[in-house]
C-alpha cells in the first residue's frame, strides 16, 4: 500500500508573544494530521494533555462450536489460530485469545469442520475459555432465572467434560442480551453459578465511532466496553466484505480500527469463530493493524486476563462505576442551584 501524504503545519515558538503555538493547514481528514495534533497537545501543554503509552486489549473469539455448515472452523484453521497467537507473543508477551463456547452445537458440522471441533478441544490449553451460553440463547428472551441456570450449567458440565480450562471470572451474553439494558435474573444467575465478576457488551452506549462507549458495574458485575473491528458472523469472504475491500482497510490503515487502540487504553475486541475459518479475515485484520501500529506509534502493547482488564480499565476511568440510570442528575443540579 503507498501512501501519498500532504501535510501543512508549523510551530510558532512564540518569539513574538510569548505563546507557543502549532498551526495546522489542510484539515484533519488524514489520520496522521490528527496523530500530530495529539503529539502538539502532549508538547504545547509539557506532558499536561496526553494519554499514556501503554494500551491493553483482549480479542474475543464469540460462537465456538456455532456457525451454519460450511461457515465453522477446520483442523487447518485452528492451527493457524495457535500459531498466530504464538507470532503475537512475541511482542505481547503472554497474549491469549479468550473464547466463548456453545457446547449445544459441538460436532454439528461437515465432518471437517467437525474435526476442527476436536482441534479446538486438543489446543483447548492455549487459550483462555468463557461461557456463552449451551445454545446460545439470549436472556432477555429467556425471561425465567431458572432457564438461564440451566442453560450455563449444562454449558459447564460439556465444559467439564472436554476438560476446557473456563475462566468463570468472565463471560460474554449472546448478542450482549440482557447486558445492557440490564436483566436482572441474568446478573443473578451469573452470580449464582459461575461467581461471575466480568462482562462485556457494545451496547452501553451504542455510540459511533466505537472507542466512544463506556463501562459500567451493577451488582458487582465489571462491565467492559467493547469493540467492534469490522468483523462479524456474517464477514468471512474479503471479496463479499460490506462496502468492499477498500472500507475494511480503511478502518485498519489510521480509520476506527487504528484510533479504537490510540484513544483508549483498554480494548475489548469481538469476534467470531467464522473470522478464523473461511478466508481468516479476523488474522488478516489484527497482524495488519498491530504492524501498522508498530510502524506509527511508539505504543506499547500489553496483555491482561479479564479480571485484570477490567479492574485496570476503572481504575483509569473510576467515574464510570455507577451506570448512567443510577444517578440522578436532576437532585444533583439542584444541590448545585
Amino acid at each position: 500500500m503507498i501512501f501519498i501524504i500532504f501535510i501543512l503545519y508549523e510551530q510558532d515558538n512564540g518569539s513574538f508573544d510569548g505563546i507557543q503555538r502549532v498551526l495546522f493547514g489542510n484539515g484533519f481528514d488524514h489520520w496522521l494530521h490528527k496523530l500530530l495534533f495529539i503529539d502538539s497537545l502532549h508538547y504545547l501543554s509539557d506532558g499536561k494533555l496526553s494519554l499514556p503509552i501503554k494500551r491493553y486489549f483482549q480479542i474475543d473469539i464469540d460462537d465456538i462450536f456455532v456457525g451454519e455448515r460450511g461457515t465453522r472452523m477446520k483442523k487447518a484453521d485452528v492451527d493457524e489460530l495457535v500459531e498466530f497467537q504464538t507470532r503475537l507473543q512475541l511482542f505481547i508477551p503472554g497474549f491469549r485469545f479468550n473464547v466463548g463456547f456453545s457446547g449445544k452445537y459441538f460436532h454439528r458440522g461437515f465432518d471437517s469442520e467437525n474435526q476442527g471441533d476436536d482441534q479446538m478441544i486438543r489446543m483447548a490449553r492455549n487459550f483462555r475459555w468463557f461461557c456463552h451460553t449451551y445454545s446460545h440463547s439470549q436472556a432477555h428472551i429467556t425471561m425465567n432465572q431458572t432457564a438461564i441456570e440451566i442453560e450455563m450449567i449444562t454449558n459447564q458440565e460439556f465444559a467439564s467434560k472436554n476438560n476446557l480450562p473456563v475462566d468463570s471470572d468472565y463471560i460474554v451474553s449472546p448478542h450482549h442480551s440482557g447486558v445492557y439494558p440490564v436483566h436482572e435474573p441474568l446478573y443473578d444467575a451469573w452470580k449464582d453459578v459461575w461467581n461471575v465478576r466480568v462482562t462485556s457488551t457494545e451496547e452501553y452506549p451504542h455510540l459511533r465511532p466505537v472507542y466512544l462507549r463506556r463501562g459500567f458495574i451493577h451488582k458487582g458485575i465489571m462491565v467492559l466496553p467493547r469493540q467492534t473491528c469490522g468483523l462479524y458472523t456474517h464477514t468471512i469472504f474479503i471479496d463479499r466484505y460490506p462496502g468492499g475491500r477498500d472500507k475494511l482497510e480503511k478502518s485498519i490503515f489510521g480509520g476506527d480500527l487504528f484510533f479504537s487502540f490510540i484513544f483508549n487504553q483498554v480494548n475489548v475486541f469481538m469476534t467470531h469463530q467464522s473470522n478464523y475459518a473461511n478466508d481468516r479475515l479476523a488474522l488478516y485484520v489484527f497482524e495488519s493493524v498491530l504492524k501498522f501500529l508498530q510502524c506509527w506509534t511508539n505504543l506499547e502493547l500489553h496483555s491482561l486476563s479479564p479480571i485484570q482488564m477490567a479492574k485496570k480499565y476503572f481504575q483509569i476511568y473510576p467515574e464510570e462505576r455507577d451506570p448512567i440510570w443510577t444517578v440522578n442528575y436532576c437532585l444533583i443540579i439542584n444541590m448545585i442551584d
